[in-house]
C-alpha cells in the first residue's frame, strides 16, 4: 500500500511539474483549485462545480482560482460564460476526476478523487500561516 501512495504521489508531482509553468503565473497571487476530469458530464465534476459555486463569496475571499482540465480543452474560472481552450499544456490522469488545492507558494496543499467540500477546503486554507496573516491584515 505505501508503495502505491508513493507511485501516486510521484505521478501526482511529474503532471503538477508539467504544468507548473502556466501556475506560476499565479504564484503569490491566487490558491488554485484545479479539477481534473476526463468528461464535463461526470457526476463527481458537477456536485464539485455545483459546491463550488455555492460558496464562490469564500472563494473570492481565499483569493482562489478555480481551473476546469479535461483532456482536449480547460477553462479558468466559475463563470459558466468563460470560454474553453485548447488543451495543450495539461495533462490529465486516466481517472473520472481530481481535485488539487495549490497554494500561493505554488506547493501542492491537497489532493483527492472525492468531492471537495467548501468547509473542508475553507478549513485546511484559514489554517494556513499565509491565509492568517490575510485575515489578521483585514480586521
Amino acid at each position: 500500500m505505501k508503495f502505491l501512495t508513493l507511485l501516486l504521489n510521484i505521478y501526482l508531482l511529474i503532471i503538477m511539474n508539467t504544468v507548473a509553468q502556466d501556475f506560476s503565473k499565479h504564484k503569490w497571487e491566487n490558491r488554485l483549485l484545479v479539477i481534473f476530469t476526463q468528461d464535463s458530464d461526470n457526476s463527481s465534476y458537477q456536485k464539485q462545480l455545483k459546491e463550488l459555486i455555492e460558496n464562490e463569496e469564500g472563494l473570492l475571499e481565499r483569493k482562489i482560482l478555480v481551473y476546469h482540465i479535461l483532456p482536449e480543452i480547460y477553462k479558468i474560472g466559475l463563470n459558466t460564460e468563460n470560454e474553453w481552450k485548447e488543451n495543450t499544456n495539461y495533462k490529465v490522469k486516466d481517472i473520472p476526476f481530481e481535485i488539487s488545492l495549490i497554494g500561493l507558494d505554488g506547493g501542492i496543499k491537497l489532493s483527492q478523487t472525492e468531492i471537495l467540500t467548501s468547509e473542508k477546503l475553507f478549513g485546511l486554507i484559514d489554517q494556513m500561516p499565509m491565509r492568517i496573516i490575510e485575515i489578521e491584515k483585514n480586521k
